[in-house]
């Protein structure tokens, strides 16, 4: 079976199969930036709803305390 094909055809299909890997290592690389991305995102997302909690209940514990006043 060696014998049948020339060397070219093994060295064609050796560059075939290297750009197939190239091409699926280039997309895994791309969707493990795109989940750092997202995740990078959550979490930002996460730190400005905290922050606005937090000072939300700080207001809110500015009004509990006028509202305790004029009662």
């Amino acid at each position: 079976m060696l014998k049948e094909y020339p060397e070219t055809h093994f060295q064609n299909l050796r560059m075939e199969i290297y750009k197939e890997t190239i091409q699926l290592i280039e997309t895994n690389n791309q969707d493990r930036i795109h989940t750092i991305l997202h995740f990078c995102t959550n979490i930002i997302c996460f730190l400005i709803l905290s922050g606005y909690s937090i000072r939300g209940n700080q207001e809110l514990i500015i009004l509990d305390s006028w509202v305790k006043e004029f009662l």
